[in-house]
């Protein structure tokens, strides 16, 4: 046992120089995309308030086009959102052949249960990955912020695996606020990184 405790402390001692890791920075590597799951573990969670704020939040991104989309590299998403008990559904959909109509292709739910936002991926005939982990990160994000909606219903669990999101919270932040008028202008000076 102490020949144990001696090695345990060898090996902590090569680490103690290097700081412990709070941020994993990149792009989340999700299940998304194939019926996969993720949560966001929180110490305290108001799970009506955070219900609420998820129903709001999904009408927002509901609203974006191609040019907000462009802004993290991914494609427009065509969803609907339908309210679930604590939660919100994303039904995502595919331009059919016949006459243009849209047709139900997958869904993404996102629901407040035990203390977690869960997102839930039904897998339709495209991936909507990249969608997907923009949508986990937007939620991380606002879940960051202390005066968000999300941040005030509650406190993240700590964690070693969260991915860094603040190129996600100023974009969103550039999004929300950009000009109605000027929104087009607004977002390819944006996009060439310009206010």
């Amino acid at each position: 046992m102490a020949a144990a405790l001696a090695l345990l402390a060898s090996v902590c001692a090569l680490f103690a120089p290097f700081r412990p890791v709070t941020h994993w920075h990149g792009t989340p590597k999700l299940l998304f995309g194939g019926g996969g799951a993720k949560s966001l573990a929180f110490r305290s969670l108001d799970e009506k308030r955070a219900a609420a704020y998820l129903s709001s939040f999904a009408s927002r991104i509901s609203r974006w086009g191609v040019p907000e989309w462009s802004l993290f590299g991914a494609p427009p998403l065509t969803f609907s959102t339908r309210a679930l008990p604590g939660g919100v559904r994303l039904q995502y959909f595919d331009v059919g052949s016949a006459g243009g109509a849209l047709n139900p292709d997958g869904a993404l739910e996102i629901v407040c249960r035990g203390g977690k936002l869960t997102l839930t991926t039904e897998p339709g005939s495209v991936s909507r990955a990249r969608q997907e982990r923009v949508l986990y990160a937007l939620l991380l994000a606002e879940a960051r912020q202390p005066l968000s909606p999300l941040g005030q219903a509650g406190e993240l669990a700590p964690s070693l695996f969260l991915p860094d999101t603040r190129k996600e919270a100023r974009l969103l932040a550039q999004i929300d606020s950009a000009c109605m008028y000027d929104r087009k202008g607004q977002f390819e000076r944006l996009k060439k990184g310009g206010r």
